[in-house]
């Protein structure tokens, strides 16, 4: 499981302090260090992801970083784990596959069809003879 889930769209706070808690959890314990040293947050490392539940065994089954919201620019976001995060029960079980989900910061003023899943209409995505967007979808440029 990830949070902010898959496609989730987060409204970008102006409050000094805001914070977003960015975890991911494991379906099985796996080895902490190696778990905090693999994941991604937009494409790098050194987000300071730290194990937030161990298991009885000592193992960790969920890394989380905590980010200011206000930081994050408006767009698509990913969380992203390598492949080969070993289990700590099950000898050679590891995670087979890169993982990635993606969330959406969009800032509190923005509206429209894109940006606010509640409008249902809008004349145009481009429009002004073709030469601006008409829209305010998170991370869109002309």
């Amino acid at each position: 499981a990830v949070s902010p889930a898959h496609g989730a769209v987060i409204k970008q706070s102006s409050l000094p302090g805001s914070r977003l808690n960015v975890t991911v959890q494991f379906d099985q314990p796996v080895d902490g260090a190696h778990a905090e040293a693999s994941v991604r947050f937009d494409g790098s490392y050194g987000h300071d992801f730290l194990c937030s539940a161990q298991s009885s065994d000592g193992g960790c089954s969920q890394v989380t970083v905590s980010v200011d919201l206000s930081s994050l620019a408006d767009g698509v976001h990913s969380i992203e784990v390598d492949e080969g995060v070993g289990a700590t029960r099950g000898g050679a079980l590891s995670t087979a596959m890169v993982f990635r989900s993606t969330f959406v910061v969009a800032a509190a003023e923005e509206s429209g069809v894109l940006a606010n899943t509640a409008v249902h209409e809008q004349p145009g995505l481009v429009c002004n003879y073709l030469t601006q967007l008409c829209h305010k979808a998170a991370g869109a440029e002309w």
